[in-house]
């Protein structure tokens, strides 16, 4: 079959993470953190009482912002003359591709997959979550490790803070590796400050799954053990 529009396939959903599962629903979170920190840095400031993070009403709210997200951007991709498929896509010839039953033709295809969370290869790998799960956790568990120190451990390591999790960072180098180093240095203070508990240069080298708990997954090892309700590899490597 000859195109001559412009066409559109995803086998994972047509937006990608950055409206869905990636930089928009982080800001939310970011939001309600920022606001509780502030509220907290202006007591006794003419500010009174308290505030808190109710996590399951947060997520709630930030769905209202992605949810509609993949059916509203196919329908603007429709009314602009762009056809979308939905499935695996699979090259048949040089100038031929097969997704969703259908063969499609054309002199020029753009393969814009995105990335995945590059592998750790440690033993027990298999009980990580990634940053969409975490964006995406109905429960905030009342323990979180992070395996990374990257800029996206950072930030969820502030936010889960926030909300009123005990979080723990374990890092394979220092912070913020690409970044300068005294800016790395002042925001690994910062963090310890709100309590977070800031390891660098102990990577973890095994997750091993609690039993008989296996809702409950998991400790995350360092040569020492971290019990943990809840693990992620958050880091900001990905990998085609």
């Amino acid at each position: 079959m000859s195109l001559s529009d412009s066409n559109a396939y995803n086998s994972r959903g047509l937006v990608g993470p950055v409206l869905s599962a990636g930089a928009t629903p982080k800001k939310v979170l970011v939001g309600a953190g920022d606001l509780v920190d502030w509220h907290r840095r202006m007591a006794g400031q003419g500010i009174a009482g308290d505030a808190w993070i109710e996590w399951p009403t947060l997520m709630r709210f930030k769905r209202t912002f992605t949810a509609p997200v993949p059916a509203s951007r196919e329908a603007a991709f429709q009314k602009d003359g762009i056809a979308t498929y939905h499935g695996a896509a699979r090259f048949i010839g040089g100038d031929r591709v097969v997704v969703a039953g259908r063969e499609l033709v054309a002199r020029h295809f753009v393969i814009a997959s995105g990335a995945e969370p590059k592998r750790l290869d440690i033993p027990g790998e298999e009980h990580l979550r990634t940053s969409t799960d975490f964006l995406e956790l109905d429960r905030l568990p009342k323990r979180i490790a992070l395996a990374g120190a990257g800029y996206i451990a950072f930030e969820f390591a502030h936010i889960a803070r926030r909300a009123g999790a005990d979080v723990v960072m374990l890092g394979r180098e220092r912070a913020l590796a690409q970044f300068d180093q005294d800016l790395g240095q002042r925001l690994v203070t910062h963090t310890r400050t709100l309590g977070v508990d800031v390891r660098l240069n102990e990577p973890a080298t095994a997750i091993e799954a609690r039993r008989p708990e296996p809702a409950e997954p998991e400790g995350l090892r360092d040569g020492r053990r971290h019990a943990a309700g809840w693990i992620t590899a958050a880091h900001a490597g990905g990998q085609p």
